[in-house]
């Protein structure tokens, strides 16, 4: 009786340590390191049942039942939540670190990797795979490191490389890196200095989000994004210089960046992303032509804006996009502007002159229709307001197109000539005879200083008499 009492105990008591043992997932225990068998000689490290503390060093090979087994990986959630571990080595025989492997140790110091190499090329899973992301202090085979130069072997900086690492304080990227990785250095908040090399033709999104201590930063002739969120909170940041050959500059790319005062855009520009420069301090503004579009919130909050321009390329302004820009007072509208988005000029309270270049006014949608078929109204892009103080300044031979009503048109009946509801719309004089001339909306006739008619202006004094009882002058030399 007592044999078999004794038989069925020791079951269950391997039926306990088996289901431990299924429970952390790791099939062997080394000088307190937990691992799990990928295959016949590659070890991982996981967890167990007793978390990680004080200094843990991770050898590049492991000896287990008199088999050595080479360590590859940090498994996910593997130092999750040790807040007792103050510091860790990892060997250059580890590739990748798995999902949130270091969250939430907030006792960890130290990161000590074998190369600046094998960290650039770690596989981090995410941003929490990296013990730099708690860590403040790195050190490279036994070195601190917070002054960092790239060695001329290394020829990309990988995802999440040194994400939070706030012991970091300059960063010199020699001319043969090619790309950054998103998250690479976000949120090194010590950072005051980085050069990125004109050989870089690729930076990931949030790669220096956060990093508040740079002051300036070039763009590199190679790139022609820049990513989203690549700079957004960078608070610190007064000057970019930017390089011909950028084109897109994505959503929420420098947003925050709120010592920002001025901007010169490259020729080359052809997308401004939705809020892209939101929050930012710049004084003075002015879209080159290339650029067809800007997104929604791109220019919202610029509290220190007081004159914009928009280039001839631009073909819709994105909802919101200069909401609340408070001391905006001047803005000059492209010859190609067809639309605006709701809630474009909100806010913008002290805005009481508008140029519009385009002979053809732009609209903007009244309706939309959302996925059951429903209609529901949109806010306008100007405030009430704007319609009563705002002079609005539109080319000669236009004023009609202005003034013009809706005509209960399909299309008309989905975008309105808001212009129309402006009190004080001027028409501009002309500036050369192609302003009387090209695309007028009203009929001409030209004659010359003696009275003959003419079929086109010639050299010397021209009169044009305008259908709308309008009469000018031009000289053609």
């Amino acid at each position: 009786m007592k044999q078999k009492t004794l038989s069925i105990l020791l079951a269950v008591l391997m039926s306990i340590v088996a289901s431990v043992a299924l429970a952390y997932d790791y099939d062997c225990v080394v000088d307190g390191i937990y691992y799990k068998r990928l295959t016949g000689t590659i070890f991982e490290v996981t967890y167990g049942e007793n978390k990680y503390s004080g200094d843990v060093v991770i050898p590049p090979k492991a000896t287990y039942m008199g088999k050595t087994h080479t360590v590859l990986s940090i498994g996910e959630d593997a130092f999750s939540g040790c807040s007792n571990l103050t510091s860790v080595t990892i060997p250059y025989s580890v590739k990748d670190i798995g999902y949130d492997a270091f969250m939430n140790c907030s006792g960890l110091t130290k990161a000590e990797f074998a190369s600046i190499e094998s960290l650039c090329k770690m596989d981090f899973s995410n941003k929490y795979s990296n013990p730099l992301c708690n860590a403040d202090h790195l050190y490279i085979n036994g070195k601190e490191v917070k002054d960092l130069v790239f060695p001329h072997s290394l020829t990309s900086i990988g995802k999440n490389a040194f994400y939070n690492f706030k012991g970091l304080t300059s960063v010199t990227i020699h001319n043969y890196v090619t790309s950054i990785g998103e998250n690479a250095f976000s949120g090194c908040t010590g950072l005051t200095s980085i050069t990125i090399p004109d050989s870089v033709t690729s930076i990931g999104a949030s790669a220096f989000y956060g990093c508040t201590g740079i002051s300036s930063v070039k763009i590199p002739s190679g790139l022609s994004t820049i990513e989203e969120y690549t700079f957004q909170g960078c608070t610190g940041l007064k000057t970019i210089i930017f390089s011909e050959g950028l084109k897109k500059i994505m959503d929420g790319a420098f947003g925050g960046c709120s010592s920002l005062t001025s901007l010169d855009f490259p020729n080359s520009l052809e997308k401004i992303g939705n809020n892209a420069f939101s929050g930012c301090s710049i004084t003075s503004l002015y879209i080159p032509n290339n650029v067809k579009g800007i997104g929604d919130g791109a220019f919202q909050r610029l509290l220190n804006l007081k004159e914009a321009v928009i280039g001839d390329g631009v073909t819709d302004i994105g909802e919101a996009a200069f909401r609340n820009c408070s001391e905006l007072s001047t803005i000059t509208l492209g010859r190609n502007l067809e639309y605006l988005s709701p809630l474009t000029f909100r806010g913008c309270e002290k805005l009481f002159k508008i140029i519009c270049l385009g002979r053809n006014p732009s609209v903007s949608p009244i309706y939309s229709r959302s996925v059951g078929g429903a209609f529901s109204s949109l806010e306008p892009p100007f405030d009430d307001i704007h319609y009563t103080w705002t002079d609005v300044y539109v080319p000669y031979g236009c004023l009609k197109a202005y003034r013009q009503t809706t005509d209960g048109t399909i299309y008309e009946r989905y975008f309105d000539n808001f212009w129309r509801k402006f009190i004080s719309v001027i028409q501009m004089e002309p500036d050369k005879i192609s302003d009387c001339l090209k695309d007028s909306n009203e009929d001409m006739e030209i004659i010359s200083i003696s009275g003959a008619k003419l079929n086109q202006p010639k050299k010397g004094v021209n009169i044009i008499h305008f259908s709308n009882g309008a009469t000018k002058k031009i000289l053609v030399r």
